[in-house]
């Protein structure tokens, strides 16, 4: 369609953009979206500071020498963290890297939380890829 050609087109336009379509299971659309959001690499000290930007690192209870992880914190940029888990879903098809690791946290826990986990590692691959200038990788 129209729109699709003319998100391709600003895409293409746009370095970051490009570097996350490599990502398997991101499109134009989601490239542009989470390049946008991210705003420079640069921004963030290290992946997971650019994980908690997106509301997807998890929320910590600690009391003593116990330390709890609990939900994701959906504290953060929506928008990202639901382009993100969207990807997931094509991702863990397209991706063995991305399957493997739904499949080992889908056994010990939902199928939402997987995807959720799945988000949070393309995330972690998307800041390292961009921050080294690289193309994706399956063997990284």
């Amino acid at each position: 369609s129209v729109v699709d050609d003319l998100i391709e087109q600003e895409g293409q336009k746009n370095p970051d953009a490009a570097l996350l379509k490599t990502i398997p299971g991101v499109g134009w659309f989601s490239a542009l979206l989470l390049a946008s959001a991210i705003d420079g690499v640069g921004r963030f000290s290290d992946a997971e500071h650019l994980v908690s930007y997106a509301g997807l690192a998890p929320t910590t209870r600690q009391s003593g020498n116990v330390t709890r992880s609990g939900h994701i914190s959906k504290q953060g940029n929506s928008q990202m963290r639901w382009a993100l888990v969207q990807c997931a879903w094509i991702a863990i098809r397209h991706s063995k890297r991305f399957r493997k690791k739904y499949m080992k946290i889908r056994r010990k826990k939902n199928g939402k939380t997987a995807i959720t986990a799945v988000a949070r590692k393309m995330l972690t691959v998307a800041y390292f890829m961009l921050s080294r200038r690289e193309v994706y990788s399956e063997m990284a």
